[in-house]
């Protein structure tokens, strides 16, 4: 599970782009860190949640957690991790999951 650091190191964690994240938060660092932390709330484990889900052939939440993933990686400014549950969504999109495995 990812923690963040405190509020004046958060420019420094890897592929996150803080200025656009707090753009996306109407300019608001106060926002932009609730919105964080939520998000690592509920998704610190996707990493995991991903790796067991294909294991189980669970397509449906699979299509689920990608599709929730996706704006919310777009709102904080995970643009790489943005990237990776696109091309997964987009997999179901055009029909073919059968490549998750």
């Amino acid at each position: 599970r990812v923690t963040l650091p405190e509020e004046d190191d958060i420019s420094e964690i890897d592929g996150l782009n803080v200025e656009e994240g707090i753009n996306y938060a109407n300019g608001n660092p106060a926002i932009y860190m609730e919105v964080l932390n939520e998000f690592l709330e509920a998704y610190g484990d996707s990493g995991e949640a991903f790796e067991k889900l294909v294991k189980e052939n669970r397509n449906e939440q699979i299509k689920m957690l990608s599709l929730d993933m996706k704006g919310l990686t777009g709102a904080i400014g995970a643009k790489d991790m943005f990237f990776q549950v696109n091309e997964i969504h987009k997999l179901f999109i055009y029909n073919n999951q059968h490549l998750l495995h």
